[in-house]
């Protein structure tokens, strides 16, 4: 059940958005591109790439406070909004948000009693009100991200962090509750999935997406074909090789989503001539840090069949930025 925010809530926003307004007009929710984890309290919230460098989280042993830092600086406190975590129902304060029970605990959001910003300094004000909007987008994104939990995912895989990353925030699951089988092959079928569910989250902030009837697959397909995701039929039942993965992944986000971080000069990858048919989107990734090769010469390996263990890099660099791998040759 969601509670509604305080008065003065009410009001500091309004009074935000006049203002920011009124600088340089409010942005829209920007995608989310960093995923924010908190490991004890196991949930996950995605955060907007345009807060990068303009914020810190403040954890407690119940609780995880965003802070705009450069008005924390400037001596105006800069709470932007919190996470709290209670281990039963109890009287709440009307500012806080019920977001989700799970294993016995309730979660809330919690905004601030009044404005935290400077409010003597334009540029800060403005800075405060455009992320003050995002905040109901980010807490769209907000999920419980239980324990990790699979066996055959050793620590000191070079996997690991990328496999929890994806795991815990909703980008892929698991082939049973404690297996993720990082060695195994995704089918077509299954790769268009993940990048329509991808697409559908970086563009509106939600998976509403489902499964269909009869054939499972065939909303995931007719999703991606309208959204320029596929341009051309695959064997949906065969297992994907390298390269048809790429040319799916390619499309599943905006260009400006993988602007390039690397120079990689045609022809430079030693598997991969132009001339191949999956060449304009393997270079697109490496060239967005999303890919670096198999070797130290930054072989593709494009025939070769994809592991979910390169899935799950993959997924995990595409969503967020600040994984992608900066590189050169």
């Amino acid at each position: 059940m969601h509670k509604k925010k305080s008065i003065s809530v009410i009001l500091s926003v309004i009074i935000l958005l006049t203002l920011a307004a009124a600088v340089g007009g409010a942005n829209a929710v920007a995608p989310a591109e960093t995923a924010y984890t908190h490991s004890t309290l196991h949930f996950c919230v995605r955060l907007p790439a345009s807060w990068s460098g303009l914020y810190r989280v403040e954890e407690t042993h119940n609780s995880a406070w965003f802070i705009s830092t450069n008005n924390e600086d400037a001596g105006y406190g800069g709470l932007l909004f919190g996470i709290e975590v209670y281990d039963e129902e109890e009287y709440i304060p009307t500012q806080h948000v019920e977001l989700l029970i799970a294993d016995g605990k309730y979660f809330y959001a919690v905004y601030p009693g009044g404005i935290e910003c400077d409010y003597t300094n334009p540029l800060l004000i403005e800075e405060y009100g455009i992320m003050y909007e995002d905040i109901e987008g980010i807490l769209e994104t907000f999920h419980y991200a239980a324990e990790f939990p699979f066996t055959d995912v050793p620590a000191d895989a070079w996997y690991y962090n990328d496999v929890t990353i994806a795991y815990q925030t909703g980008l892929i699951n698991g082939t049973s509750a404690t297996t993720f089988a990082p060695n195994s092959n995704l089918t077509y079928a299954e790769a268009v999935k993940l990048a329509a569910c991808m697409h559908q989250l970086y563009t509106t902030g939600a998976v509403t997406l489902t499964n269909g009837s009869p054939v499972w697959y065939q909303s995931y397909v007719d999703y991606a074909r309208a959204n320029g995701i596929i341009s051309r039929e695959y064997n949906w039942t065969a297992q994907a090789t390298r390269s048809g993965y790429m040319e799916i992944f390619a499309s599943a986000l905006p260009d400006n989503a993988l602007a390039p971080i690397n120079t990689v000069a045609d022809g430079a990858i030693p598997d991969v001539p132009m001339a191949h048919p999956g060449a304009a989107a393997i270079y697109k990734l490496y060239c967005a840090g999303i890919l670096q090769g198999v070797d130290a010469a930054h072989s593709c390996n494009p025939a070769a069949n994809i592991k979910r263990s390169e899935v799950a890099a993959i997924l995990t660099r595409m969503m967020d930025s600040s994984e992608r791998i900066s590189f050169s040759f």
